[in-house]
C-alpha cells in the first residue's frame, strides 16, 4: 500500500524493547481516548522512542514528503493483553503518524482505512508503518500479548 512507508526495526532492538515494557507496564493504566490497553501515556520520555522518533525525522520523512524539518510531537508504548483492541480513530492534527510492532499478536488485528477500503496488516515484529494522521485505523481485539509503539510528527511549515 503506497499510502504506508514500512521499515523494520532488528530484532534486537525489538527484544530490549519487550522487556522494558514487561517490567514496566504494571505501573501504566488504560487511559487513552481510544486505545483500550495499558499505555505508558502519550509523552513517554523512553530512549528508545526518541531515538526511533530521530530517526524517522531525519532518515524517512524528509525523504518521502515535500518537507524538509520534521518533530516528533509525541510517543506512546502500548501493551495489550488477550481481548485488549484500540477504536477506529485518526491522529489529526498531526500531519504523519507512525504505528512499530514490537511483539505482535498471535493473529492479524491491525487495519487502515485508506480510500474507503480496509486493509489488514501482517503483525510482524519489527513492522514499523509511517501514515499521513489523516488515516483511519484500529485494532481488533487481540489473542495473545501485543506490544506497540506509536508516535506522532508535525512539519516546520
Amino acid at each position: 500500500m503506497e499510502d504506508l512507508i514500512e521499515f523494520y526495526l532488528p530484532k534486537n532492538n525489538c527484544m530490549e524493547i519487550s522487556k522494558f515494557v514487561y517490567q514496566e507496564k504494571d505501573s501504566w493504566v488504560k487511559g487513552l481516548n481510544n486505545v483500550k490497553s495499558k499505555t505508558s501515556g502519550f509523552d513517554a520520555n523512553y530512549k528508545f522512542l526518541h531515538d526511533i522518533g530521530d530517526h524517522c525525522c531525519n532518515n524517512i520523512l524528509p525523504k518521502v514528503t515535500d518537507h524538509e524539518t520534521w518533530n516528533r510531537v509525541s510517543g506512546w508504548v502500548n501493551f495489550y493483553e488477550k481481548g485488549d483492541h484500540t477504536l477506529k480513530h485518526h491522529h489529526l492534527p498531526e500531519h504523519y503518524s507512525m504505528i512499530g510492532i514490537i511483539k505482535p499478536s498471535k493473529k492479524n488485528c491491525l487495519y487502515f482505512k485508506i480510500n474507503d477500503k480496509d486493509f489488514e496488516v501482517d503483525d510482524e515484529e519489527g513492522l514499523c508503518l509511517i501514515f499521513n494522521s489523516k488515516v483511519e485505523h484500529w485494532v481488533d481485539p487481540v489473542d495473545s500479548d501485543r506490544i506497540t509503539i506509536s508516535m506522532d510528527f508535525k512539519y516546520d511549515a
